[in-house]
């Protein structure tokens, strides 16, 4: 994988993480979810 493409994927998994708001969630961020305490079940 080139490095642009490398640094392209880390920038949007992070705003995916970060600043995008998901409605399963209701509307909070992953990262939001994971601040609370929440435990992730895989």
């Amino acid at each position: 994988m080139s490095y642009h493409r490398t640094i392209a994927t880390r920038n949007r998994a992070w705003t995916y993480n970060n600043e995008r708001p998901n409605i399963a969630l209701g509307g909070i961020t992953p990262q939001q979810k994971l601040a609370t305490g929440a435990e992730l079940y895989f």
